[in-house]
């Protein structure tokens, strides 16, 4: 291994920034979980209102919280698994929190679509997990830490690539 990849090895750079902020989001999660169970058990007729859509706020919450945990263990204790996991996790909870973010809409406003400032969040969250999904899979540093960028970036490679060079015809 070059000098330039043993500097880049461990939970450094963007990777620990990732670390941190899925530390932060587990904790909000956690936090929104317990501030909604609150409300319910505060007014207990709000829950009665709607309760297949707050427990399924509640569910959401609870599966992205797990998802996030997993992939932190995996991410900290250097398991090689761990870029194929969060290729995958970032997906899961994009679609998980657009699900969970359209219940939550309907809730606040169930007559009008989304506001503005919910259609921005939506749109810089989907950037946010494009630019985290091409990080695990193009750094430098999640390939000196885990290995390599994970079995799915050889298969997406092997995939493009396939079907990117011309096959020889036979003669």
């Amino acid at each position: 291994m070059s000098g330039d990849n043993r500097d880049l090895r461990g939970i450094g750079g963007w990777l620990f920034y990732f670390c941190l902020g899925q530390a932060g989001w587990i904790a909000f999660i956690a936090y929104d979980v317990l501030s909604t169970l609150s409300a319910i058990r505060d007014q207990p007729s709000v829950a009665d209102v709607r309760a297949s859509d707050i427990h399924a706020v509640i569910i959401c919450d609870i599966l992205m919280a797990f998802i996030s945990f997993t992939g932190l263990v995996l991410a900290v204790r250097k398991h090689r698994r761990a870029p194929d996991f969060w290729v995958c996790a970032t997906f899961a909870l994009g679609w998980i929190s657009l699900f969970r973010n359209a219940i939550v809409a309907d809730l606040s406003h169930p007559t009008s679509g989304p506001t503005s400032e919910e259609s921005g969040a939506l749109l810089r969250g989907t950037m946010v997990m494009i630019a985290w999904f091409i990080y695990w899979l193009r750094s430098q540093r999640v390939a000196a830490t885990y290995g390599s960028n994970g079995e799915i970036r050889k298969w997406l490679n092997r995939v493009w690539l396939d079907k990117a060079q011309p096959t020889p015809t036979p003669q």
